[in-house]
């Protein structure tokens, strides 16, 4: 090999083995891809809300927990149940922003809307969210007290009054009057929670009590195993001028067989007693909230004795005060919503002059 074949040789291979490093090299690595940017309806959602309620052991504190669980399972914001003295007191503190969701009586929570004497007027806060419940005026005593009827309160000790809510001595009242009494011809105690009352008329350091909440009361059905437990009807004669006492209440039928001690049907007083939300939240988080109560009733029914005859669409009957806008849609969605109760919700803002 001459020496021009030598050299051309040599820049041959050279060239061969730098294009062969350069193949077998390590691969430039791909420039990363800027990560995805979260969802700027997710990014809008509370992390974590409030829930008030009526003391623990009242039916409306098993909804307002049944609800609050749902919700957390399901779309993964924290949602904490927060009992209170009563419903005034929860209708209270939603208004006052302490809360984004309440469980009350349709008083109170009327009250709110319209800024009614006592109560902080939210009108720009607080919408329908769930109906369905109905808290039921339960006038309760030991089936051995020999206590029967209304009139045999007279000089018993009644655990009727709870200032914080008006809606007791607006109940208990108008009662005692319908069966020509006052309150002088009763010895008025506080009315306490479920298991403090059941402890006293067990302890017999009272004579009756009155509570307000769905029928059975788990506190009194356990003390119905040992001391039995009796209702006091409201008789069909003394209805109409109860109800003209208090109109924002209705009558409806505790079962008989609640409790050992009442073996036929006993009239009561109600009131709805609706889930409120605040306006202010997100539409989507406030949808995708119902949507999860909805899709999810069973675990509501199973909650409690009283919710296992309700249907979704309760949820959006009876409203008393007007629907969250993501709310409204949902209802009109699921076939929920009637010409009545549309026009319900529309008289309302009106009445506020309100848009929605």
């Amino acid at each position: 090999m001459n020496r021009l074949a030598f050299i051309t040789t040599l820049v041959l291979l050279s060239l061969v083995v730098t294009m062969g490093l350069a193949c077998t090299g390590p691969a430039t690595a791909p420039s990363p891809k800027p990560a995805a940017a979260p969802s700027p309806v997710q990014t809008a959602w509370p992390k974590a809300i409030r829930i008030t309620s009526p003391a623990v052991g009242t039916s409306a504190n098993v909804y307002a927990a049944a609800l609050a669980g749902i919700v957390e399972k399901n779309i993964k914001v924290i949602v904490t149940p927060q009992p209170t003295s009563g419903g005034a007191e929860a209708a209270q503190l939603f208004a006052k922003g302490e809360a984004e969701m309440a469980i009350a009586n349709g008083y109170a929570l009327q009250s709110v809307y319209l800024g009614r004497t006592g109560f902080t007027k939210a009108p720009d806060r607080i919408r329908w969210f769930t109906g369905a419940y109905k808290t039921v005026v339960q006038f309760i005593v030991r089936a051995d007290s020999g206590i029967k009827t209304v009139t045999d309160l007279k000089g018993k000790r009644c655990m009727f009054d709870r200032p914080a809510d008006s809606t007791y001595a607006d109940a208990y009242k108008a009662v005692l009057k319908a069966y020509g009494m006052t309150e002088k011809d009763v010895t008025i105690m506080p009315s306490l929670g479920p298991r403090e009352s059941a402890q006293a008329l067990r302890e017999k350091t009272a004579d009756a009590t009155m509570v307000y909440s769905a029928p059975p009361i788990p506190e009194y059905v356990e003390m119905d195993r040992t001391v039995p437990v009796r209702l006091l009807p409201i008789d069909p004669d003394k209805q109409a001028q109860v109800l003209k006492d208090v109109s924002y209440n209705s009558m409806v039928v505790i079962k008989g067989g609640t409790y050992s001690g009442s073996p036929n049907d006993t009239p009561a007083l109600s009131m709805d007693a609706p889930i409120v939300v605040a306006k202010g939240l997100p539409d989507d988080f406030v949808y995708a909230a119902l949507k999860a109560v909805v899709t999810n009733f069973a675990d509501l029914q199973a909650a409690h004795a009283m919710f296992k005859t309700w249907k979704p669409a309760d949820l959006a009957a009876n409203s008393l005060l007007p629907f969250h806008p993501a709310v409204l849609k949902y209802y009109k969605e699921a076939g929920f919503v009637t010409p009545e109760i549309e026009q319900k919700h529309n008289e309302w803002l009106k009445a506020m002059g309100q848009q929605n």
